[in-house]
């Protein structure tokens, strides 16, 4: 148990259970400060016990490797978290500079040596069960010599752990979870060979006289191939080198990684505040052709914007039909978006108020208000008698008047009389295809333009009366 457990029997430490057949733990707790820019930290202190017999951790971490060089300041404004503080004396970013600025409950006393928060710097820090700080660890125990013990020849304190312990010549005067005499050392402890720890993942005496899981690499597998002599636990490394990437990977915790601000991605270390690929996380791609990495999120690329609903992403508000103008303001369907403005589709016109083919519209045609006489066709701009030209198909208007147009390419007409295309359609070869602008693309191919907006499946088309190329989704131009 940590700091202040009150269990007389219980082994202090990570892992130790209460009760009195209870097990050692593994270890103390980790300081939890990462290692300075010389690789150095402090170890984490031993856990703590109320009760007489109980045992401490073995003692947390060793500082990380591989630490960067601290921030230079002259004063707090030029510092950020996790050091945001200015030691101007120093010069440099520092985690504290007194106990106010320390706000962790098991943090909470700044040591004015090193500048970071720990649990504690001196005994005022203390109380309870460990009412002593040691100052090498900066955790509360439960004692620092025999004397915090009182009982003088019944109780001692072990060193290795802080903790009081029973004074003994032999076996016969030590219980569980401290049932062995340490002849040498006069008290009871834990384990004095490794014969006495019989938990398999606990196997090994410690020089600390705890059952521990190594105490060298032999006891350490696959995966966490190295002994932390300090925590008594296997880790994944010890120094860079362990980590087989000279000048990428780094060993911070006893853990390889990229360091800051870096993510290992398919075995590369990659900064994924900036990369496309992996934006803001492992994997997360942003739009090649529209957006860029940004702070670790995907943003579009000027002059684009993102709108949400349907059409949305990054859109061009200037020429996007289904945003023109504004994020969701759609164009009607005889209609395109140039400039922001909502207009009449390349081939149509307004007449009053209306997109009209004036080449076909028998009461538009060839200009506004031109309307054909009552069984005369408008064809190709021109009022006739009789059928339409070749090429051209019939579909009835108003008053047994007939517009002359092209099933191929109307947009009003698309394939039959009357079947008009959507807004983000056009028609090619009688049939409506979705189509969009070639955002930031000023001339086809513009492969990868149109593959962002329709996967493969696409063809860039330079259609007359647009200012831009438009990728047509799976099909041929009109």
């Amino acid at each position: 148990m940590g700091c202040g457990g009150s269990d007389d029997t219980t082994l202090a430490g990570e892992g130790g259970a209460s009760g009195s057949d209870a097990s050692a733990g593994a270890g103390g707790s980790l300081d939890g400060s990462a290692g300075d820019a010389n690789g150095e930290g402090k170890a984490g202190g031993g856990g703590t016990s109320a009760g007489g017999s109980g045992v401490g951790g073995t003692g947390g971490g060793t500082a990380g490797t591989g630490g960067t060089a601290p921030k230079t300041c002259s004063g707090d404004g030029d510092c950020a978290q996790p050091t945001p503080y200015c030691d101007t004396a120093a010069g440099v970013c520092v985690q504290c500079m007194g106990d106010p600025n320390c706000t962790n409950p098991n943090a909470h006393a700044c040591d004015l040596t090193t500048h970071k928060c720990v649990e504690c710097a001196s005994n005022a820090n203390c109380s309870g069960a460990a009412p002593y700080c040691n100052t090498t660890t900066n955790h509360c125990v439960q004692c620092l010599t025999t004397d915090n013990c009182g009982a003088p020849g019944v109780k001692a304190c072990d060193p290795a752990t802080n903790h009081c312990v029973s004074v003994c010549t032999g076996d016969g005067q030590c219980a569980a979870p401290t049932p062995y005499c340490d002849t040498v050392a006069g008290f009871c402890v834990q384990c004095v060979g490794d014969g006495n720890c019989t938990n398999p993942g606990l196997s090994v005496c410690a020089p600390n006289h705890l059952c521990v899981q190594c105490v060298d690499n032999t006891k350490c597998q696959q995966g966490n191939p190295y002994c932390n002599t300090t925590s008594y636990k296997c880790v994944e490394c010890l120094t860079d080198d362990n980590c087989g990437q000279p000048g990428v990977l780094v060993c911070v915790n006893n853990q390889c990684s990229c360091g800051a601000g870096k993510l290992l991605c398919n075995g590369k270390c990659i900064d994924v505040s900036a990369d496309p690929d992996n934006c803001g996380g492992c994997g997360h791609q942003c739009n090649g052709a529209f957006e860029t990495c940004t702070s670790g999120q995907c943003t579009c690329t000027a002059p684009l914007q993102h709108c949400g609903g349907p059409g949305g992403g990054c859109v061009d508000l200037q020429i996007d039909p289904t945003h023109c103008g504004d994020c969701g303001k759609a164009c009607g369907d005889t209609q395109t978006c140039a400039s922001g403005n909502c207009v009449c589709r390349p081939g149509l016109t307004e007449c009053n108020g209306n997109c009209v083919d004036l080449t076909s519209n028998a009461g538009n045609c060839g200009a506004c208000g031109t309307k054909c006489g009552q069984n005369q066709a408008c064809d190709n701009s021109k009022c006739i008698t009789g059928g339409c030209s070749n090429g051209l198909n019939e579909c009835q208007g108003p008053n047994n008047t007939v517009a002359c147009v092209n099933f191929e390419t109307s947009p009003l007409h698309c394939g039959d009389c009357n079947q008009a295309c959507q807004n983000d359609e056009i028609c090619v070869q009688g049939n409506c295809h979705r189509y969009a602008p070639a955002y930031t693309c000023s001339a086809c191919p513009c492969d990868a333009v149109c593959a962002a907006l329709f996967d493969n499946q696409h063809q860039c088309c330079a259609v007359t009366g647009y200012t831009t190329p438009v990728c047509v989704s799976g099909g041929s131009c009109p």
